[in-house]
């Protein structure tokens, strides 16, 4: 089990250190998230190093959200496999009204985009996902880990 290490000011003004163990929850379709940091509006200083509480999976603008996807291997299919037709309806395809910015941790994830393009993304790779449909598969035998970063932008019109 990873930590996560929180820093923040004292009342007298000294830097101090936290941590706490990261704790993973099933989402279904064999993916374990956990949320590591956030918030629902931009951050303001001195912070204490005290958790901020925010609501949804997803922030809204000026929020953010920091996070950490262990994904299972999966038999799912791709759209580029299926017969040709892109239908942009593949299991977990989603969008939100975020960037997101991420690194794979460990092993190999594909992004499959509603027109049935499939980037493959291995351990070391960086992503910037800007408000597309998308969805996540892991087409290899071992656990592939992702550590993501949410920015909220404005919803669309």
């Amino acid at each position: 089990m990873a930590k996560c290490f929180v820093t923040g000011e004292s009342a007298n003004g000294r830097s101090h250190a936290a941590s706490s163990e990261i704790e993973l929850q099933a989402l279904g379709g064999g993916f374990l998230f956990a949320h590591i940091w956030g918030s629902d509006e931009a951050p303001s200083f001195p912070n204490d190093g005290t958790p901020p509480a925010f609501g949804d999976l997803f922030p809204g603008p000026n929020g953010y959200r920091a996070t950490f996807m262990h994904i299972l291997p999966s038999q799912t299919v791709l759209a580029a496999e299926r017969d040709g037709a892109v239908t942009g309806e593949a299991p977990g395809m989603h969008r939100s009204d975020t960037v997101d910015i991420g690194i794979v941790t460990a092993g190999t994830v594909h992004m499959e985009l509603d027109t049935g393009e499939v980037l493959q993304f291995n351990t070391g790779d960086i992503f910037v996902q800007n408000g597309t449909s998308h969805c996540w598969y892991n087409r290899g035998d071992v656990p592939a880990s992702v550590f993501v970063v949410l920015i909220g932008g404005h919803p669309r019109s």
